[in-house]
């Protein structure tokens, strides 16, 4: 039979065997309660259920605004303010974290958990990131907001805020552009080959990545785009410089042509512009022309006086 040790005695347990009534008691108050434990987990899934059906599901964190842009040229601002707003349901701040995301880095560059750790910023943020910094005085939204210092063109992308608790998880973004226009924007012809024409058109120094357009402007017609042209891209110092040329027929010109070079940078009102004027020569070889031309012209006049 089972003993139990007390105090280093062993002690004989005495068995006291049931009757197949009080059994049969023990086994139905069982069987009720656990009948009922059943009914209220199923009584509260059918509430819970209801609820979300009414509420349009289970989400418990809402976002305020839509996804953002944000605009600056490179070195007119000392800081920038990303905001990542957010509404909690009352009671739902359980497991709070919020964590920003630089492109499609899986890594965060910046984290802060309202129940005891302080803002943190690594990455591309790491020194960049006013820690201190307070959007709200509320303890679940005091540094939801990221305040960057001093921004340069290499924070340029879109950035993502997660924003998640126990129950639900929501992303917010905001597009960031710091932008540099070009230092030098030109636009010349070169004669290769004779009847022909190469337009050439050079950007220097301009980030982000511009979107580039040459022009066909004549007199006598709406401006046209130069599609199918040659196109090379470099990268120097963080900027890129870009040259593109397109090589064009005299005979397909009526008269003096305006080209020109024009400069966009996506998602900002920058637009540059530079032309150049070219008058195409019927003749064949303009300048091996002439220069029978001239040549002739001396000789005539040699014979004439003789």
């Amino acid at each position: 039979r089972p003993t139990l040790t007390l105090g280093g005695n062993r002690k004989r347990v005495l068995s006291c065997p049931l009757s197949s009534a009080t059994r049969r008691s023990v086994r139905s108050t069982t069987h009720l309660n656990s009948t009922s434990v059943s009914m209220k987990i199923w009584h509260s899934y059918l509430i819970y259920t209801s609820v979300a059906l009414l509420t349009g599901g289970t989400e418990s964190i809402q976002v305020e605004e839509p996804p953002g842009l944000k605009v600056f040229e490179n070195g007119t601002v000392n800081d920038i303010v990303l905001d990542c707003p957010f509404v909690l349901e009352e009671g739902d701040s359980a497991g709070l974290v919020i964590k920003w995301f630089h492109l499609t880095n899986p890594v965060a560059v910046y984290q802060w958990i309202p129940s005891g750790s302080a803002p943190q910023a690594t990455g591309i943020l790491e020194g960049r990131v006013d820690l201190e910094y307070q959007v709200s005085q509320d303890n679940y939204h005091r540094h939801r907001a990221l305040r960057i210092l001093q921004p340069t063109t290499e924070l340029t992308g879109q950035y993502t805020c997660s924003i998640s608790s126990f129950n639900d998880e929501k992303l917010y973004k905001q597009n960031l552009i710091i932008y540099s226009e070009p230092q030098e924007v030109k636009v010349w012809t070169e004669q290769r080959d004779e009847q022909e024409v190469t337009v050439v058109c050079e950007v220097n120094h301009v980030f982000p990545q511009p979107r580039l357009y040459l022009l066909q402007v004549s007199p006598a017609a709406e401006s046209v785009v130069l599609s199918d042209g040659k196109k090379v891209i470099t990268q120097s110092q963080g900027t890129y410089n870009l040259l593109m040329e397109r090589t064009m027929s005299d005979h397909d010109l009526a008269g003096a042509t305006v080209f020109q070079c024009v400069v966009t940078i996506p998602d900002t009102q920058v637009q540059v512009i530079a032309a150049t004027k070219y008058h195409p020569t019927k003749t064949g070889g303009s300048a091996a022309h002439s220069a029978v031309s001239v040549v002739a012209g001396i000789a005539l006049l040699v014979l004439w006086r003789v």
